[in-house]
Parts: structure tokens; C-alpha cells; sequence
């Protein structure tokens, strides 16, 4: 997780790993760390600016996962998500007019 935590906070420039394929792997590896596992995933999306993908993980994450607590703990990150990209959206409205 540590290395995880490292990859995400500055995705562009840790180039020596894919964090993707890293996260994926762990996603199959480690099931008692599912939920935050594809959190950090959707994370590293957000990081990227790949907004579009990171919604795509935490969808399937939200089909894939068969525990109360993991699927709390996705969804209460994809309504953080959601509620981020509303807020922007709407400052940039603001800062338009």
C-alpha cells in the first residue's frame, strides 16, 4: 500500500512503474483490500485528469464487489467524485460569466 500511495500521489512522475497494472493486480491479489484497492484505482484516474475513467472503475467496482463494507466505502468515494465534478463544473460556470 505504501507504493500504491506513492504512485498516486504524483502519477506522471513515477514512470519506473505502471500504477494501472499495478493496481489491477492488487485488485485480483488482495481481497481483504478490495474496496480501497479500487478506490485508489479511481484515484489515480482523477489524478491522471482521466475523469471519464475514473467513473468507469468505481461503476464496475460497484458491480464487482460482494461485501457491505466495501460497497459503502466505493460509494461513498464515487459520491465524493460526483459531488467534486459538480463543484467544478459549476465554478466554471461562474468564472465564465
Amino acid at each position: 500500500m505504501d507504493l500504491v500511495n506513492v504512485i498516486i500521489e504524483d502519477p506522471e512522475a513515477i514512470t519506473s512503474v505502471n500504477g494501472e497494472q499495478l493496481l489491477a493486480e492488487g485488485i485480483k491479489k488482495y481481497p481483504e483490500q478490495l474496496g480501497a484497492l479500487w478506490v485508489k484505482l479511481s484515484d489515480y484516474f482523477i489524478r491522471l485528469g482521466q475523469f471519464e475513467r475514473a467513473r468507469e472503475t468505481l461503476e464496475s467496482a460497484l458491480n464487482s464487489i460482494d461485501s457491505a463494507k466495501d460497497f459503502g466505502l466505493i460509494f461513498n468515494a464515487y459520491c465524493k467524485f460526483e459531488e467534486e465534478m459538480i463543484n467544478a463544473l459549476a465554478n466554471k460556470d461562474v468564472r465564465e460569466k
